[in-house]
């Protein structure tokens, strides 16, 4: 369906590019508590892990020793740690263990933590009074059965950079962790419910701080990169301040980004040093006044801001300062790419179906991984991201960094979880999910019902699944532009623009509309949202003007012109032509024109 889109001879730029955020870092930790002292640093890292053998993915724990460089050995045999802790120094190694499965003899790290060792705990399977939970001084009040958020109860500097409450959501295991009660002079430092309760604890650190006990599944968090930070801020908190005493160093410059002009990003520096350490950045080499934190935030980015970007780290015993990151604001760009994900082969995809229709090229994912892994690397500027998920046990978190720096994306995923990033992130709440098939009515303030009968009619789907999408409400800039009653209601909403027209929220499922002359004009209505036709600047040489324009490949267009605004009716200009790529081009002779006046028609 064509858009009018009238300009008169001086017509919009529409130039563009995006960013990826940078790795989230941190700085070495000190904990104000007197509980907690300064010590040696670690000679070796003893890293347990088998849930590789169980999802074929590394450790969290062992993506954050990577980074920070520190030196480990990795056991996925039980009996070879066990005789490897039997023979580590309590006085310089640190044991980590990352376990999924109950079948491993863990007693020499018991005697490692009693003989004063330090020791981080994630056994998804502790046994509430085993010798082990003693070591760690910890009792299990419950096991999970379902992963729950985890909340900061203060006491600790793990959820430096991450978010609060860590989002949680299921993967296929049996046990999602324990609630957990401290012992002795244990101190529980997070927990399953806001604020500081008993049996409900999911981070406890024991013996003096030597040891830390978690009682949820911190590959469950639904960012990765939150995840992988949080388990950086637990190995500095047990690895202690490594050079006391010494002036500061960088460890990290800032990272080159790119984001879209209205968005907003935060750049990071990793410095390590004396406490306490004093930050100021520059931009350009000049000071940015009360820009005096390792972390630099940018709202509402403005092209002007556009530049190199440094920080100079400074303690009591000298200054260091950081290389230059390149941080670039630019605006949106035609879609180059789009990356549908499918998982669900019972039902054909009415977005893929679209595509195909619509000639664009796309590529299909039906495997979570290999799409979350497209997603990351994928250009935020020029990719169009397409979610048509049924199943309600994968998480797709690698959206919400794309989202946030100005990706556009269209969300159909049926069991969307409340509260997540991935539901802020497009600007959308939960009230209820739908245990019955509700029609859609449309709200106005979209173009996706054009053409369709209205409300939409939605029949059950054969297997009839027991969710059929979500009541939700839009938070923040997110628009409500459609919904499960006639008039617009707060919890009734089934479709939601966000980020300024960046994302689609479906609450419903488009495969459930009856009709599939409805359902293929639906999808085709919404994909067409992100292509719009947009004039770029035109070029005139002597009496001859070059109109271009962003284009659907292999789509037909006809450009119509007028003198004027009043003038009675629009001439075709030319030929109707076929777009051969991503934009297309005509000429238009001017001589003997005041002025000409162009557009698309419907």
């Amino acid at each position: 369906m064509k858009t009018p889109n009238p300009i008169n001879q001086t017509s919009r730029s529409t130039s563009t590019l995006a960013f990826r955020p940078a790795t989230l870092i941190t700085l070495f930790l000190v904990i104000g508590s007197s509980l907690f002292n300064f010590r040696a640093a670690a000679n070796q890292v003893l890293l347990f892990h088998d849930a590789g053998f169980f999802f074929g993915v590394p450790s969290h724990y062992q993506t954050a020793l990577d980074n920070r460089g520190y030196t480990y050995q990795l056991f996925t045999d039980g009996f070879s740690f066990h005789q490897a802790v039997q023979s580590a120094d309590p006085a310089s190694d640190v044991v980590v263990i990352d376990a999924l499965a109950d079948f491993y003899d863990f007693s020499s790290v018991s005697a490692f933590v009693q003989a004063g060792g330090r020791a981080l705990l994630q056994y998804w399977n502790l046994a509430g009074d085993s010798a082990l939970a003693t070591a760690f001084q910890v009792s299990v009040a419950q096991h999970l059965t379902w992963s729950e958020f985890v909340h900061a109860w203060g006491g600790s500097d793990f959820f430096d950079h991450v978010g609060r409450p860590l989002t949680t959501l299921p993967v296929e295991v049996n046990v999602h962790g324990q609630k957990l009660q401290p012992l002795g002079g244990a101190q529980a430092v997070a927990g399953y419910v806001s604020g500081s309760s008993a049996d409900q604890a999911a981070l406890v650190i024991g013996n003096s701080g030597r040891t830390i006990a978690q009682g949820f599944y911190l590959e469950e968090v639904e960012l990765a990169e939150e995840a992988i930070q949080f388990a950086r801020n637990q190995l500095d908190f047990l690895f202690g301040p490594i050079a006391p005493d010494s002036g500061p160093w960088i460890i990290s410059d800032p990272q080159p980004q790119t984001i879209l002009a209205g968005f907003s990003a935060t750049l990071h520096v990793q410095a390590g040093g004396s406490q306490p350490l004093s930050y100021q950045w520059q931009k350009d080499g000049t000071d940015i006044v009360g820009a005096t934190n390792a972390a630099y935030d940018i709202s509402n980015a403005q092209i002007e801001q556009t530049g190199l970007y440094s920080v100079t780290v400074s303690n009591l015993l000298g200054t260091a300062s950081s290389g230059a990151g390149l941080f670039t604001i630019t605006h949106p760009a035609p879609i180059g790419s789009v990356l549908l994900m499918v998982d669900d082969g019972t039902f054909a995809s009415p977005y893929e179906e679209t595509l195909i229709a619509l000639g664009l090229p796309y590529q299909k994912y039906t495997d979570p991984s290999a799409f979350n892994t497209a997603v990351a690397s994928a250009d935020p500027v020029r990719t169009l991201v397409i979610l048509d998920a049924y199943a309600s046990y994968w998480r797709y978190g690698e959206l919400v960094p794309f989202v946030r720096t100005g990706g556009r994306a269209l969300m159909q995923n049926w069991d969307l979880v409340a509260g997540t990033r991935l539901a802020e992130a497009f600007k959308v709440s939960i009230g209820e999910r739908n245990s019955v098939i509700l029609d859609v009515h449309d709200w106005g303030g979209s173009k996706f019902f054009a053409g369709v009968v209205t409300p939409l009619d939605l029949g059950p789907l054969l297997p009839n699944p027991s969710v059929h999408g979500q009541k939700l409400e839009p938070i923040g800039d997110g628009v409500a532009v459609g919904g499960y009653v006639v008039n617009p209601t707060a919890n009734q909403a089934a479709l939601i623009l966000g980020n300024s027209g960046h994302t689609i929220v479906n609450g419903f499922m488009l495969e459930e509309v009856v009709s599939a002359t409805e359902r293929s004009r639906f999808a085709q209505n919404q994909i067409l949202h992100f292509f719009p036709l947009r004039f770029e600047p035109v070029v005139l040489d002597g009496t001859t003007l070059t109109l271009r324009w962003t284009t659907i490949p292999f789509q037909e267009y006809q450009v119509q012109f007028k003198e004027s605004p009043t003038a009675p009716a629009w001439s075709d200009l030319g030929l109707p032509i076929t777009a051969l790529n991503t934009t297309a081009s005509t000429t238009d002779t001017i001589s003997g024109a005041d002025q000409r006046i162009y557009l698309f028609p419907a």
